[in-house]
């Protein structure tokens, strides 16, 4: 695939990468899909706006709005398919659309017919949202028939090889393994498909080539030890962008054997203020994220910072920060141990078991990352070299090395600094929070 994964079969966003720009650097601005979404549509930090727990639907003041709201009022007719944010949407959008689990031509031909049939003077914001990789689409079932039965567009010649598949460091290598990966990647290919199916129409009409065209993952994969968790791979994204030939020049890139990229760290709260800038509108003073493209493009922040408030019923409340090669993270949470919510178990529990069960055999310890299939205690502080160490299975925490010892203090500082900044209110017990905004008649923010 265009980002080096060796298991993907994706031609279609693999030709749209090598033609567009690919970002290596870009971040959710949350580990999973509410507060994820919330940020990017607020362009401000869900924590900040006092709405980062996942699916607590609290009201957000008048001086807070969201994007399909301003962009409505550059002019903009405006469309959205998923919603699922963490507070009441009650107006931004002229029209919602259908998103769909499956892998059908009705992704492509929902947004060309909106694109078709706009109201005349008027250009459209879209945001749609495919769920075919979501975690609830693979992983019910350890059988590969039973699984390909959901994706009747799947050929035989896309299925993945189980013995082929290359499973990463945080997994144990083993066959059940390899065969949620391969799960995992059939339903990639099948949005493949899909997204290829939309760039050709949107070729065929003639809306390509003026189009500011984004792709990008909501947070990290679904399998367990992906999303929920404030690890690189909960919280990094893939995002490709096509933009029209007059905004060319303001993309800073380079070039590799799959074709251009650009390095610059772009986190969800980028994308609200980008869109605005793009339609040459103000950005709104409590935005809190840079423009990437537009007139008001500014430089990008040389960190980028990701927050884990509650995740369902599993009580989480940790942040990250990220620069250069490092991650370092604090972890605040009340409770003593960290596990696995209810979700993820039910949505592959033969996959967890044999998770469990081989780290049994192999005696990992309780600290070790892979220990969160069966528990683990809360680790406060955790420091990775990314390069060195793209699993994440060896904190340098608590390392003697010198050098450790400084980017550890470095990034300590960096992180309590950005969390006073943000005025982040995740910090606040949801059941007092819930108290305060129903005695004095206040939103959370």
């Amino acid at each position: 695939g265009c980002y080096g994964d060796p298991n993907a079969r994706t031609p279609h966003l693999d030709a749209f990468a090598r033609t567009n720009y690919r970002f290596s650097q870009c971040y959710s601005a949350a580990p999973v899909c509410s507060a994820a979404r919330t940020s990017l549509n607020l362009g401000m930090y869900g924590t900040t706006a006092g709405v980062g727990q996942h699916r607590s639907m609290y009201d957000l003041p008048s001086s807070i709005r969201n994007i399909g709201e301003w962009m409505q009022k550059a002019g903009y007719y405006t469309v959205i398919g998923k919603t699922d944010f963490n507070f009441p949407l009650k107006e931004g959008y002229d029209q919602q659309i259908d998103y769909t689990y499956r892998d059908t031509l009705d992704f492509a031909g929902d947004i060309l017919n909106v694109a078709k049939n706009l109201p005349e003077d008027k250009p459209l914001f879209m945001i749609q949202t495919s769920a075919i990789t979501h975690q609830s689409q693979y992983g019910y079932t350890n059988a590969a028939d039973e699984h390909r039965a959901s994706m009747p567009r799947l050929k035989e010649e896309e299925y993945q090889e189980r013995e082929a598949v290359k499973v990463p460091g945080y997994h144990f290598d083993t066959a059940d393994a390899k065969e949620i990966w391969a799960q995992y990647h059939e339903k990639l290919t099948s949005f493949d498909r899909m997204f290829g199916e939309l760039i050709a129409g949107l070729r065929d009409n003639g809306l390509y080539e003026n189009s500011v065209i984004l792709f990008v993952g909501d947070n990290g994969h679904g399998i367990p030890q992906g999303k929920i968790n404030l690890w690189n791979e909960g919280v990094h994204v893939p995002m490709l962008m096509h933009v029209p030939e007059e905004l060319e020049n303001q993309v800073d890139y380079k070039r590799d054997p799959r074709g251009k990229y650009s390095d610059r760290k772009v986190t969800f709260v980028d994308f609200a203020p980008t869109f605005l800038s793009v339609a040459g509108a103000a950005i709104p003073e409590n935005m809190q994220g840079h423009a990437f493209l537009g007139e008001h493009k500014t430089a990008a922040e040389n960190r980028v910072y990701s927050f884990c408030a509650r995740e369902d019923e599993v009580f989480e409340n940790s942040r990250s920060i990220h620069e250069g090669e490092w991650m370092y993270t604090i972890d605040f949470a009340f409770t003593s141990r960290k596990r696995l919510n209810a979700y993820q178990i039910l949505q592959a529990p033969w996959f967890v078991r044999s998770m469990i069960l081989e780290g049994r055999e192999s005696r990992i310890q309780n600290t070790e990352r892979r220990a969160l299939f069966r528990s683990m205690p809360r680790i406060r502080e955790q420091l990775y070299n990314l390069r060195e160490d793209p699993n994440q299975l060896y904190s340098l925490i608590d390392s003697e090395c010198e050098a450790h010892k400084k980017i550890r203090r470095k990034l300590q500082k960096a992180l309590i600094e950005k969390i006073i900044i943000l005025r982040d209110a995740a910090f606040i017990p949801e059941p007092l929070l819930q108290e305060l905004t129903d005695a004095l008649g206040l939103t959370a923010y």
